[in-house]
């Protein structure tokens, strides 16, 4: 873990409705960009909230590089529902080096909320808002993350939980620093530069949208913890090709070629199954992976709660992970998003569900059209 030499500034404004908190972090040295987060939107559909204040603590950015850059806010309590109707409202504006970065972490210290003139309770899942994906922090610019709250009712009690959705993300606003940081600072010298290195590229996996019987579901938050990736290997070479001795039986494709995976922790990023639709994808992980040819997904299920009618109900997810199969190239210093769907099954005429993935969309699929 790293920790910033700081200035640390904490601004609240107040404009009509909206409020905008700002956090500015200066690293000690080196090239430095921005990192710009905002709350797009806070919805709740089960209450009408007269209050609903979080005081965020602390504030964590990870890289792969470096590891998680940290900073103490100043405990000043923001008002959600002060949000409402007034846009985009910018939370955290951090300035770090420049590199990539594919966790952002913000630590809540309370949360207090009335409903109706009464408190009610409400819960921060982990005690913190989590979103993942890959930043990419270039010089003398911002990287800018949105992403939405959403307040969902636990069950017939009188308490909720607040999630993040997450929402859009925008790239550097300088694209000549755009070109610069494609050339090779990407990965750092972490195993980037040498001619036998196939180099890195990123696989950008997003929840589309939920069909068939979803309908049926006031929530349906599903939990995922781990990705798996398989990679088709070629281990032919060419140093027996111009023997004038060699023969078909000495390289068949039986020994030319290897299936290896890669487990990647997704740190169980949680995502409601009703806010999905064909206009607002949900990325669920970001992978840095060598660049290669690569047959399946799986995405690990760690847990799902369903609520129809105000009642859980049971959603099972077959041998416990969303698998997809295809053919997916990652290339060198490219992103290849992967979109698919998620169909939800009504298991005869009981309240009982399954949860099955249909592939939607590769981004490479549609570049080739």
């Amino acid at each position: 873990m790293k920790r910033a030499t700081v200035a640390l500034v904490a601004l609240m404004t107040i404009v009509g409705t909206s409020i905008g908190m700002s956090l500015f972090l200066y690293p000690a040295s080196g090239e430095t960009g921005n990192m710009e987060m905002a709350v797009g939107e806070v919805v709740s559909e089960d209450a009408v909230f007269d209050s609903l204040t979080v005081t965020f603590s602390q504030a964590r950015v990870y890289s792969p590089d470096s590891g998680w850059t940290e900073t103490v806010m100043d405990d000043t309590p923001v008002n959600l529902t002060d949000l409402e109707g007034s846009g985009t409202a910018t939370i955290a504006n951090l300035t770090l080096e420049a590199g990539d970065y594919t966790k952002v972490e913000l630590v809540v210290d309370a949360v207090a909320a009335q409903v109706d003139g009464e408190d009610v309770d409400v819960f921060v899942p982990s005690g913190k808002l989590k979103v993942v994906g890959k930043f990419s922090v270039f010089e003398d610019g911002t990287a800018g993350y949105d992403f939405d709250l959403r307040i969902v009712k636990r069950g017939n009690q009188d308490a909720y939980n607040l999630l993040p959705v997450i929402g859009k993300r925008t790239g550097p606003d300088n694209d000549k620093d755009k070109g610069e940081g494609d050339d090779g600072d990407d990965d750092g010298g972490n195993g980037h530069g040498g001619s036998d290195n196939p180099g890195k590229g990123h696989l950008m996996m997003a929840l589309g949208k939920s069909m068939h019987d979803i309908s049926n579901f006031d929530h349906l938050n599903v939990t995922f913890y781990k990705a798996r990736i398989f990679e088709l290997v070629d281990n032919s070479t060419d140093d027996n090709s111009s023997d004038d001795n060699s023969t078909d039986d000495n390289s068949t494709d039986d020994n030319s070629t290897e299936v290896m995976w890669t487990e990647i922790m997704l740190d169980n990023v949680t995502v409601d199954l009703t806010n999905l639709t064909a206009t607002n994808e949900t990325i669920v992980g970001n992978l840095s992976l060598d660049a290669g040819n690569y047959t399946k997904v799986e995405l690990f299920v760690s847990s799902v709660v369903g609520i129809v009618n105000g009642q859980q109900v049971e959603v099972f997810v077959p041998s416990g992970k969303l698998k997809i199969v295809g053919d997916f190239e990652v290339k060198a210093n490219e992103t290849l998003e992967l979109t698919f769907d998620i169909d939800v099954v009504q298991r005869g005429h009981r309240p009982v569900y399954n949860l099955l993935p249909v592939i939607a969309k590769n981004q490479d699929d549609e570049d080739d059209d």
